[in-house]
């Protein structure tokens, strides 16, 4: 897990939130789900701005409902 992700995973749990964290989802490896939420600690260096992968992967995670 990045610093980030650590940060985001520690606030989570003392914020007694239930989440499941690096969960697969089909061909996709998301950091974090709540309910039907999914959470990324992405920057702009793995995932520049406009990134037509992200996009597409966006669409196929919301038509699973999330």
């Amino acid at each position: 897990m990045s610093y980030p992700e650590q940060v985001a995973f520690n606030w989570l749990i003392s914020n007694n939130i239930s989440f499941e964290s690096q969960v697969k989802i089909e061909n996709y490896f998301v950091d974090f789900v709540v309910d039907n939420l999914i959470i990324e600690i992405d920057g702009e260096h793995w995932h520049p701005e406009g990134n037509e992968k992200d996009k597409i992967r966006d669409e196929k995670l919301k038509s699973f409902g999330y």
